[in-house]
């Protein structure tokens, strides 16, 4: 693992933060959730808003 880390530039919380966020993602699904993050950002959402964001466009 620190080798891992080591050779991308990264720490290890890091790491464990990445993987968490896009543990069973396809490759064809990461384009999607970037641009979603984009929006999200552009938007102005704070974490804790998303999910009503998301309840209320429905």
């Amino acid at each position: 693992m620190n080798e891992i880390c080591r050779e991308h530039g990264i720490n290890q919380p890091t790491f464990y933060k990445w993987k968490s966020k896009y543990v069973g993602l396809d490759v064809q699904q990461l384009p999607k959730m970037k641009e979603l993050q984009k929006c999200i950002r552009v938007v102005g959402l704070t974490p804790d808003q998303i999910p009503n964001f998301f309840r209320k466009a429905a």
